[in-house]
């Protein structure tokens, strides 16, 4: 294994070095809105509310998400127009779906599903956001606030905040202290960041993609159940 390789590897197991962990924060106020959707409801009135609110909260997040995309990659990357689809990280949700697999999943087991991937993106920009900060002396700039207001806490069912994420072992061979190691590491600091939000669009477009699924197949639902209804009265 080059150089190289071996640099790329610290750089992937950096963010889940056991000293960077922080308590896992509730993934917003999009979780309270998500949660309707794994319960039994009364009536297709009250389902087809509960989850046009969770496809318009989701978008709104999204666009949000979107936003700060576009501000890390002019503030840090120096480059609005950015673009690199070959960086990955592994500590990420797969952003791959079995479509036939999902349209066979309980409600409640897609929630889940997306309320763990949300967790584990919220954990690693709240890293980048710290580094950021200490990068800063400690004094928030713009990019720090934006991430902050993207991380808002919110109150959570306990079952959810409980969650702990995978850590693993630390490194035992500390990187040479050479000025063009540092100046790669800090590039590559900021590349993580970029992949951790780049990634997060992304799964916040197939969350809403798999919410308006769900809300359409509740639509062409609704007719059989009401005539039903209308018989047994």
């Amino acid at each position: 294994m080059n150089k190289h390789y071996r640099f790329h590897f610290r750089l992937r197991s950096s963010l889940s070095h056991p000293k960077m962990i922080v308590g896992c924060r509730s993934p917003l106020p999009m979780l309270l809105l998500l949660l309707p959707l794994c319960c039994t409801e009364p009536n297709y009135h009250q389902r087809a509310h509960s989850s046009s609110n969770s496809v318009r909260l989701a978008r709104r997040i999204l666009t949000r998400v979107r936003a700060l995309l576009l501000q890390y990659k002019l503030e840090e990357l120096g480059d609005s127009e950015f673009e690199d689809r070959s960086l990955s990280l592994q500590d990420l949700p797969s952003l791959k779906t079995d479509y036939f697999h999902w349209l066979h999943m309980q409600d409640s087991e897609r929630l889940r599903g997306a309320v763990q991937g949300l967790k584990v993106f919220w954990h690693h920009l709240d890293l980048k956001r710290q580094q950021l900060k200490q990068e800063c002396r400690g004094r928030p700039g713009r990019l720090t606030r934006s991430m902050q207001k993207l991380i808002q806490v919110s109150h959570a069912d306990s079952s959810l905040s409980n969650h702990e994420l995978p850590m693993e072992a630390p490194l035992t061979e500390a990187p040479p202290p050479t000025p063009s190691f540092w100046a790669r590491l800090a590039w590559h600091k900021r590349l993580e960041g970029y992949v951790v939000l780049r990634d997060l669009e992304r799964y916040l477009r197939r969350l809403v993609r798999d919410f308006m699924l769900l809300k359409a197949r509740r639509s062409t639902a609704q007719p059989s159940g009401r005539h039903l209804c209308h018989r047994c009265c």
